[in-house]
Formats: C-alpha cells, sequence, structure tokens
C-alpha cells in the first residue's frame, strides 16, 4: 500500500502499520471495515492520509 501498510501473511484482508512504538491495523471485508491504533495521534494522522487517497 502507498500508505506503508504492510498486507498480513495471514489474512487477505489485514494491513498492518508500524511507526515506532504505535501500530495501526486495517480490516476491510466487501462494504465493511474496521481502523484501530494504539494512539489517537496516529489515528489521526492516518485518517487524514486515508482521506487525500484517490477513490479506485
Amino acid at each position: 500500500m502507498e500508505l506503508g501498510f504492510t498486507p498480513s501473511q495471514y489474512n487477505q484482508s489485514l494491513y498492518v502499520y508500524r511507526h515506532g512504538n504505535d501500530t495501526c491495523i486495517i480490516w476491510l471485508h466487501m462494504d465493511n471495515g474496521a481502523v484501530m491504533g494504539s494512539s489517537d495521534s496516529l489515528l489521526q494522522e492516518i485518517s487524514g492520509k486515508l482521506g487525500k487517497q484517490p477513490q479506485q
């Protein structure tokens, strides 16, 4: 992924981003999904970057 997420080797719909001690996990399935992170600041940063990505 362009944002630095790496796909999980165990689940094709799970992506992980690590930055220092912080971790963000994105799970996607059809039209549902979840974003989880270890800090509010990381979640805000990722959310802002996701909002700037072109829709495909």
